[in-house]
Order: structure tokens, then sequence, then C-alpha cells
């Protein structure tokens, strides 16, 4: 499916949870246990919850996943991963792009997700439709499971009469396993970069969503960040108040008192003013960067082009060299003759010369 539309991006986000502690502070923000600043509290009924729709619900679940645990790759593993999953605010349909509210968009995601993990290992997932920005939550138990398999091993099993060993080779089962490990779907660079791409490819491209860009010098944002960055509004003007100019109390005595210094209220207006336009900035980066790859993208295909027109022109020459010659064996007499000596002539030239430079080589090594 083609969308006429500006470049937009599949992003996807990973948060690892560690604790309990963790999964239930992330897991109350998801299923709204608890107030969340930018969500419209009349939209929040359609938000599509599947499988564990609790924070006691999810650490239930994540419970009964871990039980199967047999082995474990890390003293203190992460024991859920959470996933976000989006794309640039202008793709959603209340930012007139092409992707609707409860876009298919999202199901396929969870998917994907399931296909990289197993569906039993995908506990949780959540669309949002009550922020900002349309996304989706999602929590997985990183399980591994390992298949049962039989290996040979060569074995002594007794001594000859002369004493030497006898050897054997047997059949050995080794029993399936199930371990815990994020490692196997976060570990490294190169696997978090493979999965940006694959998530871009099986799912983004679908929807008229590009990759961002590959070894990108850019920080990886977490989960959190990147989701308080998108759903802050965008401040289109700041106003500063004649109190907030004033230094404030810092601690309070009974003959005198500590206030603020002139610096001190410089960095906290600096602070409140870069706070207030951080999602102008983010936004200023997000088209910037579309910008550059869109250039990049026109850059390569002008040189496919060229090569294409250089590759066309050497295949135009070598047709009609085939047509030159088909026309001379065609021909005949004393054209074709001439041509077959000056072709004899020519190979017993190369053949000289392919002569001389392995004797140059002999002489060399021979030094």
């Amino acid at each position: 499916m083609l969308y006429n539309a500006p470049m937009a991006y599949a992003i996807l986000r990973t948060a690892k949870l560690s604790t309990m502690g963790q999964v239930v502070t992330s897991a109350q923000h998801t299923f709204r246990e608890r107030e969340v600043e930018n969500a419209n509290e009349v939209e929040t009924k359609h938000n599509q919850i599947e499988g564990a729709v609790s924070s006691q619900e999810l650490i239930d679940v994540i419970k009964a996943r871990l039980s199967l645990v047999e082995t474990r790759s890390a003293t203190k593993p992460v024991i859920c991963i959470e996933y976000m999953i989006t794309a640039s605010p202008e793709a959603f349909s209340r930012y007139q792009g092409h992707l609707s509210e409860d876009a298919q968009y999202f199901e396929d995601a969870k998917k994907w997700l399931e296909d990289r993990h197993g569906k039993a290992n995908v506990v949780s997932s959540a669309i949002h439709t009550d922020e900002r920005t349309p996304h989706l939550v999602a929590y997985v138990v990183p399980l591994v499971e390992r298949e049962a398999k039989t290996r040979k091993r060569s074995v002594i099993v007794g001594k000859d009469a002369n004493g030497k060993p006898i050897r054997e080779t047997k059949e050995f089962t080794e029993k399936g396993t199930v371990s815990l490990s994020a490692k196997e779907f976060l570990g490294g660079r190169d696997k978090l970069r493979d999965m940006q791409s694959d998530f871009a490819e099986k799912v983004g491209h679908r929807y008229g969503l590009d990759r961002g860009k590959e070894h990108s010098t850019a920080k990886h944002q977490t989960v959190r960040s990147f989701y308080a960055a998108i759903e802050r509004p965008v401040v289109h003007q700041v106003d500063i108040s004649p109190e907030f100019l004033k230094p404030r109390l810092l601690k309070k005595g009974l003959l005198t008192s500590d206030y603020e210094s002139e610096q001190m209220v410089a960095d906290r207006l600096t602070k409140a003013i870069q706070k207030a336009y951080d999602p102008a900035v983010n936004l200023a980066k997000l088209v910037e960067s579309s910008q550059q790859r869109t250039k990049s993208i026109e850059v390569t295909a002008r040189n496919a082009q060229t090569r294409a027109n250089s590759l066309q022109e050497q295949l135009d020459k070598a047709k009609k060299g085939v047509n030159d010659l088909v026309h001379l064996i065609a021909k005949g007499g004393d054209q074709l003759r001439q041509f077959q000596e000056e072709f004899r002539k020519g190979l017993s030239k190369s053949a000289e010369l392919d002569k001389q430079r392995q004797q140059e080589r002999d002489r060399g090594h021979s030094r």
C-alpha cells in the first residue's frame, strides 16, 4: 500500500524492568490506576487492553511465566521488557495523517511482538488513544525456550589387549530448557539495530512509515523520556510573572533567612524556559531528521540513475559490436579472413604478455 504523505517514521522503544516495583510503577500508568496528567479522561474508555488489565493481574501473570524458568543468564535478570510502539505524530489522522486512531498498524505491531517472543510471553498490551499521540504499550516476559537436542560423542568404553582405550560413538540427549534472558533480544548495539530494521521492514513500511537512520550517532531515548517528550504540549508563549523573578526562600531562621542568589534565580529561569520549549525543539529535530533522510534518498536515487545510464551506454556498445560481428561473418570473404587474422594476432600477443608477467613474478620470488 502506498501513501502520498510527508515522510513519517515507525517508532519503537524498549525499557528493561528488573523488579516488581518497576513493573507496578509502569503498569499503574498504563492501566490508568493513577492520574495521568496528559490523558483525556473522556477518551480513556476508548483505550484497548488485551491480556492483564491491572497492575496486580500483570504481576500475577509475570510470576506465572517466571515459574517456568530453569536457568537465568544474569544475577539480577530483567523480568519484563516494556515496549512502546508508535509513529511520528503527523502520521496519525488527528494531525491530518493517514493512520487511523484504532489503526491496524498497532494490531500488526502486536503480531510482530508475538512472533518475536511467543504469544504466551506477551502478557499484556494496551493501545492508548487518550493522549496526544496514539501508541501501543506491551509487556513481555523474555523467556527463551530451547528444544531438546541429541548429540553424538566419542567415549571410552574399555581397553583392548594392549591396554589401549577403545572408543565408541554414542548418542546423548540434552533436555529442553527454559531460560530468562533479555540479552537474547536486546543485548548489544547490533541486536537493537536489527530489531529496529526488522520492525520497520515487517510492519512500518506496510503503512508508509520509514525506519530511522541506521548507524546514527544520536543517543537512544528510554521509553519514559521519549514518552514525556511526545506528550508534553508545544508551548507557543512562556509567561514569566514578576513573582517568578523574585529570589525564593531557601531556609528560614529566627533572625535571618537565606534566599536564592541572582545566579540561582537565573538558573531556575533558564531551566523553566528550556523545559517549556523542549517539545518544540524535539519536533524541530524530527523535521530536520526527516529532511536529511529525504535528501539522502534523493542522492542515492540520482547516483543509481547515473549508474544505470552508464550501464546502458556499455550495453549499447556491446550490442553494436555483436551486430557488426554477425554482419561480418555473414558477408565472409577477405574482410572475414582479415578479422580472423587480427583476432589470432591479438590472442598471441595477450599470451606473450601473460608469459612475460609470469617470468617477472618468478624472478621476484627467486630474490
